[in-house]
């Protein structure tokens, strides 16, 4: 696909494209509210501010996302004012070489549009919008469109946006667009219209799910649900007879051209996220996409790439470049069916067994080799781990202020905490700690000089951690506690069924290799895996992504010859980038047995074809996973 892209992206970069809206800024700056100075004049508590930091926003964000595609001309067509925010509009259009002789003034019953955004700390309070009240002149907006009209015959993608209370865009001027549409073959139309989308005709429409409902005037429905969003995109598509660009959030996006389908699940993200501009983005790329020739299913593919890559700047209305696009094309992981994974009612289940087939798998060849991650696969030996690290990380980002926090404020932050440790469940440890030292920096409790390095905060965890592990090995050791309570339910069975069937085994996880071995010689069953034990070393790189890439590059071994076993996203993610049959363990590790829901979820989302609670049912897990006459993996 590289080659690709890169012919798409010179393509896009000599387009002429035409943005058409509702331009605004958006303003960010620090508040303090609690500052103790009294105002004089007013008797009140004075507030103190910083530096403000503005960005293009509304049909401007659309600007911003085509300049960082590339695109060399654009030409704006729009109202302000000539006050503070309409200077800074200007300014910043003009800063990125953009074409404002279509950006018009009106004197009287306008004011420039401007999203101001006050940040208590790490959180938004609320916006203040200014031009909330405008009414364009209709003299000038026939202006605008005049300037418009001389301009169409040499665009390639005209974009229109509608995004305020009181819009250029009415429905008298959705007519009018429509009119330009019949006229102006050769061009590209495409819109993100939050309220007057309806009149439209002819033209791709971007929506997401909140606006389609209201489109078709229809109760609100699932983002995370397939059918569902599947049947409301072709409705829509119906309605407008044109084209629609179904936006699911984290669940990827849809589109439909009235006769065919097209969709793209959504890009995993292991920290924070931001929402804020990805729809602008999304139809920015997939517009320009088009606009440069590109099929669908590329265009979608790099929309929903520059989208994944917007979300992940925070405090800002982020865009997506070339560089970036490509950069996340070459490693990225996907959500598999959101909808299912919280659903768990909806299961189906194998020959009426705890065995959830998520999603068929296909495959010619019998397995040859067998992938499996340590803690909570087979050992529960760090049984808790996920506890421990929370309070160490809760108190590394918050330092001395811990005991102060409010009860909301540690809720908010120990959700995070959560977010990070399940979303790299199966990571090398140090990929972690890493994911700590950003949120130390970015929730900011501590002084710049006082953040440990992530190597300082990983020797911390595994001080803690390895205490509890030392104490379990000795009571093993000692015959008060027996390998059945250190291994999930018939694990041990399952093994030694591999190694009958001279299936390669491998072990592969996330915590230090020296530790790993330690563990499972102590266990008793580090002589089982032929393939080696492989832990994290000092390079931080992925044990598992390195096993499965010796398998495949250097082995010559196809993906479906391939097996990958695990609790954790980690060993499913990479699975699944070689084709692998992905087997989740949603392990119940205090119990040893049974299902847990949770990681259920995380494992389905990262791709898991396969669910056990346990390895219980070993008749059924070797015919449906070993036998050479079962070479599917299907419900009964």
């Amino acid at each position: 696909m590289k080659t690709q892209t890169k012919h798409i992206f010179q393509s896009i970069s000599e387009l002429r494209v035409g943005v058409i809206g509702d331009f605004a800024i958006d303003v960010y700056y620090p508040l303090d509210k609690n500052t103790g100075e009294i105002s004089l004049e007013t008797a009140k508590e004075v507030h103190r501010a910083g530096s403000c930091r503005t960005y293009l926003g509304a049909a401007g964000n659309i600007v911003q996302n085509l300049n960082a595609l590339g695109v060399k001309q654009i030409h704006t067509f729009g109202l302000l004012a000539n006050d503070l925010w309409g200077r800074e509009l200007l300014y910043l259009l003009q800063d990125k070489k953009v074409n404002t002789s279509g950006m018009l003034f009106q004197e009287e019953g306008w004011n420039s549009c401007a999203y101001v955004k006050p940040m208590l700390g790490k959180e938004e309070d609320n916006r203040l919008d200014f031009g909330s009240y405008n009414q364009p002149d209709p003299k000038r907006r026939e202006a605008v469109f005049q300037k418009l009209e001389a301009q169409l015959p040499q665009l390639d993608l005209l974009i229109i946006n509608q995004q305020f209370v009181r819009p250029l865009l009415d429905e008298e001027a959705v007519k009018y667009l429509n009119n330009l549409v019949e006229r102006h073959a050769h061009c590209l139309f495409a819109a993100d219209m939050r309220n007057v989308a309806s009149g439209l005709r002819k033209v791709l429409l971007k929506a997401n799910t909140k606006e389609t409902a209201r489109i078709l005037d229809t109760l609100p429905f699932d983002e995370r649900d397939d059918a569902e969003c599947e049947q409301k995109a072709a409705e829509l598509s119906r309605h407008l007879q044109a084209p629609v660009l179904l936006t699911r959030g984290e669940n990827g996006m849809m589109y439909h051209n009235t006769k065919q389908i097209y969709s793209i699940p959504g890009v995993w993200h292991d920290g924070e996220t931001d929402a804020v501009g990805a729809g602008d983005t999304a139809i920015s790329t997939f517009g320009a996409c088009l606009a440069a020739k590109a099929d669908i299913s590329t265009a979608l593919q790099l929309a929903n790439l520059a989208s994944a890559i917007t979300v992940t700047k925070l405090q800002q209305t982020g865009t997506a470049k070339q560089e970036e696009i490509e950069k996340l094309s070459q490693n990225c992981t996907y959500i598999y069916h959101s909808f299912l994974a919280a659903n768990p009612g909806r299961a189906t289940f194998y020959e009426d067994s705890d065995i959830e087939i998520v999603e068929e798998f296909e495959r010619s060849k019998k397995p040859r080799f067998i992938v499996m991650d340590h803690d909570g696969t087979i050992s529960v030996l760090r049984e808790g781990w996920e506890e421990l690290m929370h309070d160490m990380m809760l108190r590394c980002i918050t330092g001395n202020e811990l005991s102060s926090l409010k009860p909301e404020e540690r809720t908010t932050l120990s959700t995070k905490i959560n977010q990070l440790i399940s979303q790299t469940t199966g990571a090398p440890t140090i990929v972690q700690m890493e994911g700590l030292l950003d949120m130390v920096i970015r929730e900011a409790y501590l002084k710049s000089d006082e953040a440990k390095t992530a190597e300082e905060y990983k020797a911390m965890y595994l001080e803690y951690l390895n205490q509890h592990v030392e104490e379990r090995i000795l009571r093993f050791q000692k015959g008060e506690l027996h390998l059945h309570d250190f291994t999930i339910k018939g694990v041990k069975h399952f093994i030694q069924l591999v190694r009958d069937r001279s299936i390669g085994l491998y072990l592969a996880s996330g915590t230090d290799e020296d530790y790993v071995v330690k563990e499972a010689t102590a266990l008793g069953y580090a002589d089982s895996f032929n393939g080696g034990i492989h832990g994290a070393r000092p390079d931080g790189k992925s044990a598992k992504r390195k096993v499965l890439s010796h398998l495949t590059e250097t082995l010559k071994v196809s993906g479906e010859e391939i097996i990958v076993i695990g609790d954790g996203p980690s060993e499913i993610r990479e699975g699944r980038k070689v084709g692998a049959l992905c087997v989740g363990i949603a392990s119940d590790e205090l119990r040893r047995h049974g299902l847990n829901l949770h990681k259920r979820e995380r494992l389905i989302r990262a791709g898991a074809h396969i669910i056990i609670p346990d390895y219980a049912q070993l008749n059924l897990l070797e015919q449906l996973l070993l036998s050479p006459d079962s070479l599917s993996v299907a419900t009964s």
